[in-house]
């Protein structure tokens, strides 16, 4: 561009010269037909051609001259708009990153949120099966022989258990809130302890006489091996969640939520279905199945709406809404959460992207 405006510069002082130079020819052949003897010098004819040709001349330096005015002008109208342009391109440039920015902004408070209720989450389960371990631990250790108010017992009497007849086991209760017997009538302890006491009366507290003491193993084996059934139910429950969720951690959400959903089939009122579902609808946001998440949420707000994950999941509601573009519903559910959770962290959450979407 540079260049060019050069050359139309150089151009047009060329012109002016050949003016100046056709200029002072014309004027000097004015004063050569002004000059009586001069002009006998040529003929009539000849003064009129050559005057006629210096006209020509001038006329054609003159359109020469404007047209390289007006190129003139062109280009420096080129190079102010050039100018103007390189700005509003980098002005583009700026104003996408910064929408690159704040869309990674999002995603990484997103997944800061996401990562902070999976701790919370791990944190609460592994409590829960410690407390489970040590009820289990502490049931196992104080059955006693004399209990028959239930068909199951988590494992085999001990020896100081066996000596006391009549005591009644207590209650175990498991994670789920449902309590039950610590054990089964086992009424022939006292023969095992001491056989001379096989004659006397050590029977259960529903009044039956005692078993031969023949019996005291095999009620002993029967009673270990339904309390290994029952932990392996356990186990197998658990080991399921684990496996789905451990697949979410590693980011394969299809997976993740094949898994959560074979748990919710298998263990249906299971203490970690809540969570399940709410897995499933943070997976499917995650692979950008915005309407699948809202509804897998809407569905565990529908069947357990007084679980803790209730909150959370019409966050991830309102989340979904926003990135199908209806701000409208997103601001409503976001209102929701703050009318029904006001003093919690998910009512917090709320509220600031509520201001962020206004």
């Amino acid at each position: 561009m540079r260049q060019l405006f050069i050359r139309a510069s150089s151009s047009q002082e060329r012109i002016f010269k050949r003016a100046s130079i056709a200029v002072a020819l014309f004027g000097a052949l004015g004063m050569l037909a002004c000059n009586p003897s001069a002009a006998a010098l040529f003929s009539d004819d000849e003064a009129r051609q050559a005057l006629n040709e210096q006209a020509k001349q001038l006329v054609k330096l003159q359109t020469e001259k404007q047209a390289l005015e007006a190129r003139v002008l062109k280009l420096e109208e080129i190079l102010r708009s050039q100018g103007l342009l390189d700005l509003l391109t980098q002005i583009d440039a700026l104003n996408a990153e910064i929408s690159k920015l704040r869309g990674q902004t999002e995603v990484h408070g997103y997944s800061l949120d996401a990562a902070q209720k999976r701790q919370k989450d791990f944190y609460v389960d592994l409590d829960s099966r410690l407390r489970r371990l040590e009820q289990q631990a502490a049931g196992g250790g104080s059955e006693a022989p004399g209990a028959a108010s239930s068909p199951r017992s988590d494992g085999p009497p001990s020896e100081d258990d066996a000596a006391t007849p009549g005591r009644d086991a207590p209650a175990d209760k498991s994670s789920s809130g449902k309590s039950g017997a610590a054990g089964l009538a086992f009424s022939s302890g006292a023969a095992v302890a001491d056989s001379s006491r096989a004659s006397s009366s050590a029977g259960s507290t529903t009044g039956q006489p005692a078993k031969p003491p023949g019996d005291s193993p095999t009620a002993a084996g029967d009673r270990s091996a339904d309390g290994a059934a029952a932990d392996s139910g356990k186990t197998s429950e658990a080991s399921v969640y684990d496996n789905a969720y451990a697949l979410f951690k590693r980011g394969d959400y299809a997976g993740a939520v094949g898994g959560f959903q074979n748990f919710l089939r298998l263990h249906p009122n299971s203490p970690l279905a809540p969570n399940a579902q709410y897995w499933i609808g943070n997976a499917q946001f995650a692979q950008r199945d915005f309407a699948g998440a809202i509804a897998s949420q809407k569905k565990l707000l529908a069947n357990y709406p007084r679980s803790q994950k209730a909150a959370d999941a019409m966050l991830n509601i309102a989340n979904a809404q926003a990135e199908m573009g209806d701000a409208a519903a997103a601001k409503t559910t976001l209102q929701d959460v703050i009318g029904s959770y006001p003093s919690s962290e998910a009512g917090a959450k709320a509220k600031r992207r509520l201001s962020s979407l206004k």
